[in-house]
């Protein structure tokens, strides 16, 4: 795995044997983080992977997004769909309001993605997910199947 930065705020860094994005957000992410440092940094990432890649992201550490960040986060979506994206993994964040955020967000993506409350879990479901290019195939013809959404144990 190669790991494009690291910041207070995110990490990102791919593996290109399995044409996998990782992703992980801490904090509270508002006008303090460079949102074009952060899209740079996304595109120097996504340069490195080829279409049908597949992500994980790790959310739990996140505690809330500006509503700058949000419409942020929403566009980014677009853009790792019309990069390849084939499909997500999130773990989601701990508390109420990250997680509300991080379903709005998502329910805007029209990608596939699942939830799951650990990187084991989350990195099982996208290993078992079909090989490229089928991947990419498979998805235009069928369009997203799954979407599920995630609330922390105690709190749904």
């Amino acid at each position: 795995m190669h790991q494009i930065v690291k910041t207070k705020y995110y990490t990102l860094a791919v593996d290109t044997l399995k044409n996998r994005l990782y992703s992980s957000k801490a904090g509270f992410w508002d006008a303090a983080i460079d949102r074009g440092q952060f899209l740079q940094d996304l595109e120097q990432a996504l340069r490195q992977l080829s279409e049908g890649f597949t992500m994980l992201s790790d959310l739990a550490q996140l505690q809330v997004m500006s509503p700058e960040w949000v419409k942020t986060v929403i566009a980014t979506q677009k853009r790792l769909t019309d990069a390849g994206c084939f499909g997500k993994a999130l773990i989601f964040p701990g508390t109420m309001v990250a997680t509300l955020q991080a379903n709005r967000i998502l329910q805007s993506s029209g990608m596939r993605k699942k939830t799951f409350p650990s990187q084991d879990a989350a990195e099982a479901w996208l290993d078992a997910l079909p090989n490229p290019p089928e991947r990419a195939v498979r998805w235009r013809e069928s369009g997203p199947k799954e979407e599920l959404a995630y609330a922390p144990p105690g709190r749904g």
